[in-house]
């Protein structure tokens, strides 16, 4: 197996970072030696990190909602092919279904809340969903899920992938007849542009997770070399090591959480439910928005 060679930029940001565990270290065994404890009990702060993760979650919905969308309508195409018109109600079904399926979800979160039936454990496995889909997942990919800003060239790719995209719809639209398939594909631009928009979110709120890492000084330190590195040096990516330190500290948060003693206000369910509400209606706009005001029907 060839071992890719380092870059210099890649030394570079090793250095970075050992330079960061080294304070880091210093830090927790400070704090050790004064408290006895590796982490602070500050359930103020903590909640950020919750708000945050639930927040993205929520955002996460119609993203999974259309892409069931997308294969409903590529297998049931053969069986409407030729007919406009039956394809045209078996859409709308399609999305009055997908909107029920939103009330309900929203009905059912609001109603576990309210009579005392939160599932905590399932609340953290989707915690544990978030943080492996955004942060832990690009680790062993090629390239990062999202830069802060994109360049030239891939502005010039997105409008070439459209265009692509565009002539298919064409191809099944007008040739093939296959009119489920060619609304397939308003799908899946919603999908790839609302993916984009989730890791960009994901990315911008590192900030706000390093805000919540003081429970763990030594992560504090090490988000403070990351929001360094992202905000103020202008490096336009998040890199291996990146997500390996927000993962880390992902994965340390939740432990804290689940088997560490905390005060019962951390517990309470509106702090739980109403950031993955917040997550779900921005989802749900967006999906409304694209589908019905910005979609292009096949009439």
């Amino acid at each position: 197996m060839r071992v890719k060679k380092l870059t210099v930029r890649d030394i570079s940001e090793i250095k970075f970072y050992i330079l960061a565990l080294l304070i880091g270290s210093i830090v927790e065994l400070i704090l050790f030696a004064m408290y006895g404890s590796p982490y602070l009990y500050l359930d103020a702060i903590f909640i950020i990190f919750i708000f945050l993760v639930r927040f993205l979650s929520g955002l996460g919905i119609f993203s999974t909602f259309s892409l069931a969308a997308m294969y409903i309508l590529k297998y049931f195409s053969p069986y409407f092919r030729g007919s406009k018109k039956r394809s045209e109600r078996f859409l709308t079904l399609l999305n009055l279904l997908m909107i029920l399926a939103f009330l309900g979800l929203v009905t059912y979160s609001v109603f576990t809340t309210i009579i005392g039936k939160f599932n905590l454990t399932t609340s953290i496995i989707g915690i544990l969903t978030v943080v492996l889909s955004y942060y832990i997942s690009p680790i062993w990919k090629a390239e990062s899920k999202a830069k802060i800003n994109d360049s030239l060239l891939d502005e010039i790719k997105e409008a070439f992938r459209g265009i692509k995209l565009d002539i298919v719809r064409g191809y099944y639209k007008y040739i093939s007849r296959e009119y489920l398939k060619a609304y397939s594909i308003d799908y899946i631009k919603f999908r790839a542009k609302w993916d984009k928009f989730r890791y960009k979110a994901s990315i911008y709120m590192v900030p706000l997770i390093a805000l919540s890492s003081v429970i763990l000084p030594f992560f504090l330190i090490l988000f403070a070399f990351l929001v360094i590195r992202l905000f103020i040096l202008r490096i336009n990516y998040l890199s291996r090591i990146d997500y390996i330190v927000i993962s880390s500290y992902s994965i340390a948060a939740i432990y804290i959480l689940v088997f560490v003693h905390a005060t019962q206000f951390i517990y309470q369910p509106i702090l739980w439910l109403f950031p993955y509400l917040m997550g779900l209606l921005v989802s749900f706009v967006a999906y409304i928005n694209a589908m019905f005001f910005h979609g292009r029907p096949l009439k």
